[in-house]
């Protein structure tokens, strides 16, 4: 793992979507992580999540890869695909 490439998350509860939300807490994120002068950030959605790729990609981050997982017992043991994503940050002109 790339310590100097934070992995970053959000979850938004359905009856919270739709509001911008996610997008307002990504936009947060990521400017932390250009504030600490990180290269870059990343995440991983699963292939199901479509409201969190068009999300993700709309601010910029493009996929690097697949994997497939095997989910909890909550979730019947299901395999899943996680697709990771990664967004790199510009370094900013000094003023």
């Amino acid at each position: 793992m790339d310590t100097d490439e934070p992995e970053i998350g959000i979850g938004i509860i359905e009856r919270y979507q739709d509001q911008g939300l996610g997008r307002i807490l990504m936009q947060e994120l990521i400017s932390h992580a250009r504030a600490a002068a990180k290269p870059s950030v990343r995440l991983t959605v699963f292939v199901e999540n479509e409201r969190g790729r068009h999300l993700y990609a709309k601010l910029g981050f493009t996929e690097r890869g697949r994997r497939e997982v095997v989910r909890s017992e909550r979730f019947a043991g299901r395999r899943m695909v996680l697709i990771e994503m990664g967004l790199q940050l510009p370094k900013e002109a000094p003023p």
